[in-house]
């Protein structure tokens, strides 16, 4: 896939579970969608990050909560048109 991904038209079990997942565990801003897990899911995000031609990223993330850092891995889809497509379809994070 390339950078624009049509949300708003579900047309491969794909797109719908990348709906479901980004639901789960994405934020949105007005460009971009970003996925970040735990660094002990970093297979899991590295195989769906492989699937869609995007780059993983390594960050270490300070939880406000408990002041504690941990490692994270994701990655993101930073295109306005894919993130419109998620907000057609009521995504409002």
């Amino acid at each position: 896939m390339n950078d624009y991904i049509d949300f708003s038209i579900i047309d491969s079990e794909l797109k719908a579970y990348l709906i479901g997942f980004f639901y789960a565990d994405a934020t949105l801003t007005d460009y971009c969608i970003t996925v970040r897990l735990s660094l002990k899911d970093n297979e899991y995000i590295e195989k769906i990050a492989n699937i869609i031609n995007k780059k993983v990223f390594y960050k270490d993330v300070n939880d406000k909560k408990t002041g504690k850092i941990y490692k994270a891995v994701g990655f993101n889809i930073c295109n306005k048109k894919s993130v419109n497509s998620l907000r057609k379809i009521g995504f409002i994070l």
